[in-house]
């Protein structure tokens, strides 16, 4: 069975999210219990917070980078990847069409010094050229539109074939279903999108000919009063494509993304397979009721924790975004022993019921 891919899309609006610095990869055994460091990226900003630079150094010495530009309407146009010699190996280029209302992104490949296209993707009567549309898990993502066509270049004929048109239908301003052709099958597939009140997608079936009375993918979102999002469970009944059934789950502080969770479910037990650990993805805006500290930074033995009130506590994790440490906080300083954590990097998570920030903490 040739594999499926396809395009869905969800908005989700960025303006609420503190950008990441850098975040690590970690990868975890069978168990879900050991973990090993996979890779670390840091990221680079222009002045309208567009990531303009991206590097990824990998565990076996590779080292991946990535440059983007953008035009005066923030929207990208190139995107440019380096492999660790510092040879260009990719290059993907956006063009706008205003009048038409339309999208196409171009893949091209460094080869042999010269760059060869690849791929594009058309997206056509596009709705809103600042936002794109992405549900998790799945393929490529494209623009809001009313048609998409991706099309694959073939170089020994110097022409581009097309591999599916794909369109897509409203209801109430929403799109309610993906149609797209399957291949060699003579018929189409369906996908067919729920939404909740808040407008997010909160389930995605899909739907074929060549399986009549079964979803073969289901992915159910979750979201919490913020529109964030917090967990994405996957059912997938084509096993040559992926796992058949994974979770993703999400943790964040004051809207900011701080750490990704992926499982796999094995029998009747979910396992951990990775995690993405971001560093730094919030400026913490303190309150004007009550102020919060904690001192010293790095610490060996104690911390000493300063708060403006009573009722709060202190919430330490590590890393990998375990639950280490708890207490409660008294008015005034609070001394929390730390002499039995391991020395490393951790978050102190400060909460009352007026305020809640994010610490970076070390331990040696």
């Amino acid at each position: 069975m040739k594999k499926l891919v396809f395009f869905i899309v969800m908005v989700i609006n960025l303006s609420a999210f503190s950008q990441p610095i850098s975040y690590s990869h970690y990868e975890f055994d069978t168990t879900g219990v050991d973990s090993t460091l996979e890779s670390i990226t840091i990221f680079g900003y222009d002045l309208q917070q567009n990531v303009i630079f991206e590097a990824t150094n990998h565990s076996n010495g590779d080292i991946d980078s990535i440059k983007r530009d953008y035009n005066a309407d923030n929207q990208i146009i190139y995107e440019v990847h380096f492999n660790n010699n510092g040879d260009t190996s990719k290059y993907t280029e956006w063009k706008y069409d205003t009048v038409i209302r339309s999208i196409v992104c171009t893949k091209y490949l460094f080869d042999e010094g010269n760059w060869h296209p690849t791929e594009r993707i058309s997206s056509y009567g596009t709705k809103n050229f600042h936002k794109k549309l992405l549900i998790e898990h799945l393929g490529y993502d494209i623009y809001e539109c009313d048609t998409f066509i991706s099309e694959s270049y073939k170089v020994h004929l110097s022409a581009w074939q097309t591999d599916m048109i794909g369109y897509t239908v409203y209801t109430a301003g929403k799109i309610t279903k993906v149609i797209f052709p399957l291949s060699n099958a003579g018929s189409n597939a369906e996908a067919l999108l729920t939404y909740d009140a808040q407008g997010n997608i909160t389930q995605l079936v899909m739907q074929s000919p060549l399986a009549p009375g079964f979803n073969l993918i289901t992915i159910k979102q979750t979201f919490d009063a913020n529109n964030n999002i917090l967990s994405a469970e996957r059912t997938q009944l084509i096993p040559e494509v992926d796992d058949e059934i994974a979770r993703t789950e999400y943790m964040y502080i004051n809207n900011a993304l701080i750490c990704k969770s992926i499982y796999n479910k094995v029998g009747a037990t979910w396992q951990l397979e990775e995690k993405d650990w971001y560093v730094d993805p919030l400026k913490v805006e303190e309150s004007v009721q009550e102020k919060m500290s904690i001192y010293p930074n790095p610490a060996k033995d104690v911390l000493t924790v300063y708060h403006e009130g009573a009722n709060a506590q202190c919430q330490i994790f590590d890393i990998l975004g375990k639950l280490v440490l708890k207490a409660t906080l008294n008015e005034g300083n609070t001394v929390i022993n730390i002499s039995n954590l391991p020395a490393g990097i951790y978050v102190a998570v400060l909460q009352s019921k007026q305020t809640k920030q994010a610490t970076k903490i070390i331990k040696y």
